[in-house]
């Protein structure tokens, strides 16, 4: 979805209508969950509102039901790392020059060469790529400040840091003055 809860929620209710349990995420920490569901025999009742209390309380009864310590609780499942950063004073005119020649697959793959063949592409809010090496790279203007901001999901956390910060090296050089084109 777009970034923002009232997106997230619109999202989490399309999902519902299909009859699966439905928890939604938010940068900002926020866990947003869309439909009761069922943890230790005893039901959970859906809490479709920003919630920072839910993931807490989540961690905590996974680290007593698996009686693992918090640093080894990753172990347990297979997530990508992610990353992210933002350029900052990044004029809003420079981010639209750059989506919009991003557009174009062409130069897409040119930009993003340096991480492989671009496989999928999703431009729900910004610019979403999956690469074939299921590496994501997604580039959002912000809506409300001159910034550009990356993230990325890679295998390793130094890879997923190294993919941001050579796509906002990328994005700087772009808005460079004179630069005409990717």
């Amino acid at each position: 979805t777009k970034v923002g809860s009232p997106f997230v929620i619109d999202g989490m209710e399309v999902s519902y209508r299909g009859g699966n349990i439905v928890i939604g995420f938010e940068a900002n920490g926020g866990v947003l969950l869309g439909s009761d569901c069922l943890l230790n025999g005893k039901t959970l009742a859906a809490l479709p509102t920003r919630d920072s209390l839910l993931p807490i309380l989540a961690v905590l009864g996974t680290m007593a039901s698996t009686k693992r310590p918090l640093s080894r609780l990753r172990e347990l499942w297979d997530l990508p790392f992610c990353a992210s950063e933002r350029l900052e004073n990044f004029p809003v005119e420079s981010s639209s020059r750059l989506m919009t020649q991003l557009a174009n697959p062409d130069a897409l793959q040119q930009f993003l060469a340096p991480f492989g063949t671009v496989a999928e592409i999703d431009e729900t809010d910004g610019l979403r790529a999956r690469m074939d090496s299921g590496e994501i790279i997604h580039l959002r203007p912000s809506g409300n400040a001159p910034e550009l901001r990356c993230y990325s999901e890679a295998a390793s956390y130094a890879r997923a840091t190294a993919i941001v910060a050579l796509t906002l090296e990328k994005a700087r050089a772009f808005a460079s003055p004179g630069t005409q084109g990717i």
